[in-house]
């Protein structure tokens, strides 16, 4: 039973708490994409030196990202309160 439950958890678009993914989640899932492959971008041409850009600047796209992985988490975490 267990491994069934672990199985639908792994599809995708399961979400525990509705059911469905809505278009905010989705939206971000899009901008954490976009976000990591302008850090990659930014990076490689940092380090290929094609660019003479602060280090700081590039790591702009990454503090965001672990900006809102944070607060995702921190959504999943901490439910919703239906008292």
């Amino acid at each position: 039973m267990l491994a069934v439950k672990m199985a639908g958890r792994c599809k995708p678009g399961y979400d525990p708490r509705n059911g469905s993914q809505d278009l905010r989640k989705k939206a971000w899932y899009l901008a954490a994409m976009l976000l990591k492959l302008a850090f990659c971008l930014t990076l490689c041409a940092r380090l290929e030196k094609l660019t003479e850009i602060k280090v700081t600047f590039v790591c702009i796209p990454l503090w965001a990202l672990l900006t809102g992985a944070m607060a995702e988490l921190g959504y999943n975490i901490f439910p919703d309160r239906r008292d």
